[in-house]
């Protein structure tokens, strides 16, 4: 699976949660501020505050929009607000340069961080690629290229990754067509058989254990042991093998799982 991130939420994504968060928290620190300055002999502390807001805003969204907003609206509310003489802006005080820059980098940098979040979440929740806006359309075809190849092939089979194809002997798996050919004519396999027989050519020449074929064709809380495995296998060797009693392509390793032939 290849993860594609749009820009627009990338960069200026607006969402109820963010406008949300964003009026939340600067208003929880502007209320903050005006409680202080009862109490308080000076101002220090409320760039410290509308830094911390700005954090929290980053954090708890999506994209660089309210981060920078945040950023900006910070600037203007510790100057015209919170900054003597009040209720007027003036940018000539010395140091607002450098608050607005520190906003803006605590923003931005908590953003990027969220991004870096999103890409670990979606490779531990099993996609084997993240692309992300803007990006080439070479780029994302040979992405995708990569990603059939993995779905196509669990081993070093060239063959399988390039073409689709696994043979041997007499015996051809079509991943395209979702066949399983013997001496050229389709064996008419169910789904469930086609599953085993696909999942055993893509690892031919490996041991795959019983629990391993059933977790994966039927989920982590498969039950009833490995009877339906057995019943379909038996079906699969009636089908592909001549002797399904000394069988050619599948083998069984009693007690650990069956193994497909390495291919041609």
């Amino acid at each position: 699976m290849i993860r594609v991130k749009k820009s627009i939420r990338q960069y200026f994504l607006l969402s109820v949660k963010g406008w949300s968060v964003f009026l939340l928290t600067m208003g929880v620190a502007s209320l903050t501020c005006l409680l202080l300055r009862t109490v308080a002999s000076s101002d220090t502390h409320v760039p410290l505050i509308f830094v911390l807001a700005v954090l929290v805003t980053a954090l708890m969204t999506e994209g660089y929009f309210y981060g920078f907003l945040a950023s900006v609206f910070s600037v203007f509310a510790v100057n015209w607000a919170f900054t003597f003489p009040y209720m007027k802006l003036d940018f000539t005080i010395y140091g607002y340069p450098l608050t607005f820059l520190t906003m803006l980098a605590v923003g931005f940098a908590v953003s990027t961080r969220s991004f870096e979040k999103d890409k670990v979440k979606a490779l531990d929740m099993g996609a084997d690629d993240y692309i992300t806006k803007p990006f080439g359309a070479d780029e994302l075809l040979a992405r995708v290229r990569v990603g059939i190849r993995h779905t196509r092939s669990g081993s070093n089979d060239i063959s399988v990754a390039n073409n689709g194809i696994f043979s041997a002997g007499n015996l051809i798996i079509d991943y395209n067509k979702h066949q399983v050919l013997i001496n050229g004519e389709n064996v008419h396999l169910t789904q469930n058989e086609y599953r085993i027989v696909s999942l055993l050519g893509k690892c031919a020449g490996k041991v795959l254990t019983y629990d391993f074929i059933m977790k994966e064709l039927w989920g982590p809380q498969s039950k009833g042991g490995n009877q339906i495995l057995r019943v379909n296998m038996a079906n699969i060797r009636r089908k592909i093998e001549k002797n399904p009693a000394e069988p050619r392509y599948i083998f069984t390793e009693v007690g650990v799982g069956y193994r497909m032939i390495e291919g041609d």
